[in-house]
């Protein structure tokens, strides 16, 4: 019972993460799309930013945007799982606590 809300707090944490990263992605992949198709693009890598091609840049945002959508599902199921359990605990405490009288 007590174990529940953490680890539900850490994964809507990490959940909230991925659909800011997810958001993150889309919007630069579509303001890119106003840049001149010969405009010299560049790429962030850590503390430094790398010449990139437009595709290549294109590729890595929906790489991105996917990876994060699979792993927004992943939470999403696991919060679900959380949410079951804590219920399924809660009803078992409520059962203990009754029946004892």
């Amino acid at each position: 019972l007590s174990l529940s809300p953490p680890e539900m707090n850490e994964v809507q944490q990490y959940l909230e993460g991925c659909k800011r990263e997810q958001k993150m992605a889309e919007l630069t992949k579509s303001e890119m799309s106003s840049f001149p198709v010969d405009a010299d693009m560049y790429r962030s890598v850590g503390k430094m930013f790398m010449k990139a091609t437009r595709d290549e840049i294109e590729t890595y945002h929906t790489t991105q945007s996917t990876i994060h959508s699979k792993k927004e599902k992943q939470f999403n199921d696991k919060l679900e799982y959380l949410k079951k359990r804590a219920n399924s605990q809660m009803i078992n405490y409520k059962e203990l606590m009754g029946g004892g009288r």
